[in-house]
């Protein structure tokens, strides 16, 4: 979770020089959400997310979804969903609830879709608006994946059926990792064990249904001979479940 810092002293300073700059430092939101992520089901009319403040000070909020892209405006992303209220106030140990409400049938049927949810916390104004101070706006972002109805399979067999495999383009090894399910699978502190050595692998992520991601190995693996991947999968309910995997 990141903020955004704005001084009107030092924005004056830099664009009087002709520069402009945006500081990301790690920042603690007075905004608490409930899930760390959503799951709509294609059965339902709409699922909602709980709010809450833990500050000491009312916040304004801004909530929105967006398809994967962090950059995206508001106002600029099209999505068959409507996130009401988009904008609320929340006073210091109070609540605010979300519904997330489908607005269109276009989405894939055969397959799971996902989206990300939106939490932008807007500071009050400042006690003494003659006092320069820094402004702090906060974003939260969490998944929500929609699940058509009578989806086959299920969701908690997903991570056991990715396949794993080492193939070499030109003088690179290359983690190849295969999901031919329905389902996505988020995987964190995910390593490659071999020869009795344990290999990291940083950037895995969420592999969509359908998708091969590649990884590039820092040395040399060869398939079988014992080799196996462990890596922890994220299920519905934000936890963590161990998995191994043998390379094939």
């Amino acid at each position: 979770m990141f903020i955004f810092l704005r001084s009107s002293i030092i924005r004056r300073f830099l664009l009087c020089l002709g520069i402009g700059v945006v500081l990301l430092v790690p920042a603690q939101a007075a905004i608490v959400i409930s899930n760390t992520r959503a799951i709509f089901n294609g059965a339902d009319s709409e699922v909602t997310v709980k709010l809450q403040n833990a500050g000491e000070r009312p916040v304004l909020i801004q909530s929105w979804l967006d398809k994967g892209d962090p950059k995206a405006e508001p106002g600029a992303v099209d999505v068959p969903f409507i996130v009401t209220p988009p904008i609320a106030r929340v006073d210091p140990n109070g609540g605010q609830v979300l519904r997330i409400v489908r607005a269109e049938e276009t989405l894939p049927q055969d397959r799971e879709s996902v989206f990300w949810l939106n939490v932008l916390e807007v500071p009050p104004k400042a006690d003494k608006p003659d006092v320069n101070t820094l402004q702090l706006v906060v974003r939260t972002r969490i998944k929500m994946f929609y699940r058509p109805e009578g989806l086959a399979g299920n969701v908690k067999d997903a991570p056991g059926q990715l396949q794993w495999h080492v193939k070499t383009e030109g003088s690179k090894q290359m983690l190849s990792i295969n999901n031919p399910g329905l389902y996505h699978v988020s995987i964190v502190d995910a390593k490659l064990v071999s020869g009795g050595k344990d290999m990291p692998l940083d950037e895995v992520g969420m592999i969509a249904p359908g998708e091969t991601r590649e990884v590039e190995l820092k040395a040399g693996v060869a398939n079988g001979g014992g080799a196996k991947v462990e890596f922890g999968s994220i299920n519905d309910y934000g936890g963590t479940d161990a998995n191994e995997a043998e390379l094939k």
